[in-house]
């Protein structure tokens, strides 16, 4: 790939979070790449009661779920857990006090227990979340609790994208949750990928992929943005 003067990174995150990572690839590898932009999932608010009698800590394992709680509810007087440091960035910017996890639910779920935690703690969430977060969180107790307040709908690949795709040029792939890697490998499987790298924020994310036909799929070695765009500069 590296003959290649102008590889095209596909961004298939939600739009603000593509044109966000897309503004850091532009910063920090500038005029080496094209980029196309294709969400395959839309966050939609989704209206709850929020019953917070009791609740002193929140969890957060996106920024969706901070944004959707900010929404719903004025108040900030809560310690808030976030998976990794944008997740806390985005809690600290709308006035929580936050601690970061450095990056996987695992690290997130045993710092609560270390913590020995008061009062009830709050999940906040989208309305697929995977099995694995669920148990991790759920094993907290009866002190646990959580709320859906964003759906994260799915849709499909522009015109562009899949024209992008079945062109067969070099083609670099950044998959940041397992959900977004199970549709995208459900919206490819029909197509020739020998030309498409996944990179993939975590081990989890790529077990989505498992037995799909991506040409090359890499794990970033630590579970932030910063390590999938490494991964990027060493293959452009």
């Amino acid at each position: 790939m590296a003959s290649n003067p102008d590889p095209t990174i596909l961004l298939t995150r939600p739009i603000l979070q593509s044109n966000e990572y897309a503004a850091v690839l532009r910063r920090d590898l500038p005029d080496r790449f094209w980029i196309v932009i294709s969400p395959l999932l839309e966050i939609r608010q989704v209206k709850q009661t929020l019953n917070l009698e009791g609740v002193h800590n929140l969890i957060f394992t996106s920024v969706n779920g901070i944004e959707a709680f900010a929404r719903e509810s004025s108040r900030r007087d809560f310690a808030c857990y976030c998976v990794g440091d944008r997740t806390a960035e985005c809690a600290k910017s709308l006035g929580f006090s936050a601690i970061s996890a450095d990056g996987t639910v695992e690290n997130l779920a045993a710092l609560l227990v270390r913590r020995t935690l008061s009062g009830r703690c709050l999940h906040v969430h989208g309305r697929h979340v995977a099995q694995e977060t669920a148990r991790l969180f759920q094993s907290l107790g009866a002190e646990y609790r959580n709320v859906v307040l964003y759906d994260q709908h799915s849709i499909t690949f522009t015109s562009e994208a899949k024209g992008l795709i079945k062109k067969g040029n070099p083609l670099i792939v950044p998959l940041f949750s397992p959900r977004s890697a199970a549709l995208f490998a459900a919206q490819v499987s029909d197509m020739p990928m020998d030309h498409v790298v996944a990179i993939c924020i975590s081990q989890n994310v790529a077990n989505e992929l498992a037995g799909s036909n991506i040409g090359r799929v890499i794990v970033a070695v630590l579970p932030r943005a910063d390590a999938v765009t490494q991964e990027i500069a060493a293959i452009i």
